[in-house]
């Protein structure tokens, strides 16, 4: 072989290598598309597969409160810690959803609930009835049921001193409401 013949070949081969570098880099920076088979003793064919998470808010670990007898005289307070989770980067809003209201058939009975965006049941912002908590920032980002990382916030209620002289005598019942959502 001839040396000349020998430095064509070498210079074929490496504008072949270099053709399908460059084809390639090209693939990377185009829109892959599917593509179909051809009839042969093989065939392939390519499709993209994509997906989307969503962000989510899980509001979880609420427990019926009962705030016991009334002994005649101060205001009623019951609390508990919950479990707010986010899969993304831990921020939500909290909505308490309609009037803080407790009934006995008859009458009604109004309270208030807080909201701390802490497992503290102490502190924590009033809540208005159908209005965002906006900006809060604490959820549980490890597990969505708060196994890993504990609660992330407390959840208060307050029946005021007030509120208990002026009401009937029976036992009141209500049902309190909490949206958490992605924001």
């Amino acid at each position: 072989m001839t040396l000349s013949l020998l430095i064509l070949l070498l210079a074929a081969f490496v504008a072949s290598v270099l053709g399908m570098v460059a084809a390639g880099l090209v693939w990377w920076f185009e829109a892959h598309a599917a593509t179909q088979g051809q009839v042969g003793a093989a065939s392939t064919a390519t499709a993209t597969v994509s997906l989307t998470i969503p962000e989510r808010v899980r509001l979880s670990g609420v427990a019926d409160m009962s705030l016991g007898q009334w002994p005649g005289a101060g205001g009623l307070t019951g609390s508990q810690t919950v479990c707010v989770y986010s899969n993304g980067d831990g921020h939500y809003r909290l909505t308490q959803a309609g009037q803080a209201r407790l009934f006995n058939g008859t009458d009604s009975l109004p309270y208030q609930v807080y909201f701390n965006d802490a497992p503290s049941p102490s502190g924590g912002a009033a809540l208005v009835a159908d209005t965002p908590l906006v900006g809060q920032t604490g959820a549980n980002t490890q597990a969505a049921d708060c196994s890993q990382g504990g609660p992330s916030a407390a959840v208060r209620v307050e029946v005021s001193a007030t509120d208990l002289r002026a009401a009937r005598p029976g036992a009141y019942t209500g049902v309190l409401t909490l949206v958490a959502e992605v924001e």
